[in-house]
């Protein structure tokens, strides 16, 4: 009790001996109390600076994730090659929208993103089924670097080329592998500018074909159009198609180094102007040959077709007839010769036929008409008789022989011809070479004159045997006037 007295007092006296010192305590210890708050202050102030940044940061890293998981997935598609995806880009042509082929099965499947080219120029029509290419360059590591998806499989797909293009498989593998694999029943290349193809390259067990492009017919009417396969241990072809027709444009197409190279390999090729160019490289089976086919027909234009075994072949798998025509004036090179400023002549074919010059071990063939001015050579006869020439048109320089024939009761009377000079215009078989210019030649006839004695019809002999019989009557007649005249006197 004394004790806390004590303590009590000494509370009491420190009061009343240091007046002010209650309020220092009290001082003292609001200090003490606010150091917690002034550490939660700075906690605070501190969480508000650093949130922005976190925020940032988060933001950051979750745009970033979703940038590394999205990037190299559209690269993949491109160039990546890691990639063992079957197709690298799609057209689809029911939309006229380019897809990357993230799954790798040829269809547009939900997720898979639009392309558009980092440079130059893609547009679609519609109403024409169109696709403009203007400058589009496209290459990826898939087996098949770009696919055109169909739907209908019905619509021909138009290629209008604009500037310079180009779509490459960089593949590196076995299988199959193409520039371009077309489900359009008919591809038509048209415009100015070029497009160039190409496959990828064939290597390992299970190699088995490396193309340029694939697809059902093509037509090329205009621009340059090139395709060619890939190298490696399998078969390369440039174009692989069941019909190919060339009216207008340039169309170049190559085999690559590989067991077997070829050009092209098709049903039927109609040439009918452009040009086509076609070579089998290096194979390693000995089997290189510019074109394969079982139907041809050279109507105008250019060819210049050459491999190792072969400038043509047929195709032994074909059902279709083989057979080959040429209704144009043609001109071929002897193998392994540089082409010659004069051009060299050879047989016209105006049905079908396989013999020479077209001997498919030739390795080298050129026919052309676009590089030769050809000129109108038109025979005629009048009427009493016939020619033996054809009206056509023929290069400089071309021989030709023509016979004129009489009807019966006519006669030849000679040639009447514009153009061209004859040697002696009433022989009725002349030769004449083509000058350089048109030219006109008509066969005349006449009826009924004495010229036309001595001829087949007979009346040469008539009159023979007329006179005979005349100068007969004569001499009997005389003879019985005279020996009248005798038997009077006696």
């Amino acid at each position: 009790m004394t004790k806390r007295q004590i303590i009590g007092e000494d509370a009491r006296d420190n009061k009343s001996s240091k007046p002010g010192s209650y309020s220092i305590a009290l001082a003292g210890r609001a200090t003490v109390a606010s150091e917690p708050q002034k550490k939660n202050r700075a906690t605070r102030n501190l969480s508000l600076l650093l949130l922005p940044a976190i925020v940032s940061i988060t933001l950051s890293i979750v745009l970033s994730i979703l940038l590394l998981s999205t990037l190299p997935r559209q690269a993949l598609a491109e160039t990546n090659v890691d990639n063992l995806n079957e197709y690298g880009l799609l057209f689809d042509t029911s939309s006229g929208i380019f897809y990357l082929d993230l799954n790798g099965n040829g269809a547009i499947d939900a997720g898979e993103p639009v392309y558009n080219p980092p440079s130059g120029t893609a547009t679609w029509a519609s109403s024409t089924n169109t696709l403009t290419l203007n400058g589009f360059n496209w290459s990826s590591s898939a087996p098949t670097a770009f696919r055109e998806v169909n739907p209908s499989y019905t619509t021909p797909l138009t290629l209008n080329l604009s500037g310079a293009n180009s779509i490459t498989s960089t593949y590196s593998g076995n299988g199959y592998t193409h520039g371009m694999f077309m489900s359009s029943p008919e591809l038509v290349i048209i415009g100015d500018g070029e497009l160039i193809v190409t496959g990828g390259e064939l290597v390992g067990a299970g190699s088995y074909n490396t193309e340029g492009i694939n697809a059902g017919n093509i037509t090329i009417k205009g621009g340059k159009f090139c395709a060619y396969g890939g190298n490696g241990v399998g078969v390369s072809v440039g174009i692989g198609a069941r019909s190919l027709t060339v009216e207008g444009g340039v169309l170049k197409v190559e085999g690559g180094n590989a067991a077997a190279s070829f050009g092209a390999w098709t049903g039927e090729i109609t040439v009918s102007g452009g040009a086509l160019f076609a070579c089998g490289n290096t194979a390693h089976w000995g089997d290189s040959k510019g074109l394969v086919l079982s139907v041809f027909t050279f109507e105008g234009g250019i060819i210049e077709t050459k491999g190792e075994s072969g400038a043509l072949g047929y195709d032994p798998y074909s059902s279709t007839p083989k057979a080959m025509t040429i209704s144009a004036p043609a001109y071929s090179y002897s193998a392994n010769t540089a082409l010659p400023l004069a051009e060299t002549l050879i047989q016209v074919y105006s049905g079908t036929g396989s013999g020479a010059p077209y001997v498919y071990k030739d390795s080298h063939l050129y026919v052309g008409l676009e590089t030769l001015t050809v000129y109108d050579v038109n025979v005629s006869a009048d009427k009493g008789g016939t020619v033996s020439a054809i009206s056509g048109q023929y290069p400089a320089g071309y021989s030709l022989s023509i016979t004129a024939t009489a009807n019966s009761g006519h006669s030849f009377s000679g040639w009447t011809v514009t153009g061209v000079k004859l040697a002696d215009p009433s022989a009725t078989t002349i030769t004449i070479s083509v000058p350089q210019e048109n030219v006109t030649l008509v066969a005349g006839f006449k009826a009924g004159d004495k010229a036309s004695f001595g001829t087949d019809d007979g009346s040469g002999r008539y009159l023979v045997v007329a006179l005979c019989l005349i100068i007969l009557a004569g001499i009997l007649v005389s003879f019985f006037l005279v020996r009248r005249k005798k038997l009077s006197r006696k």
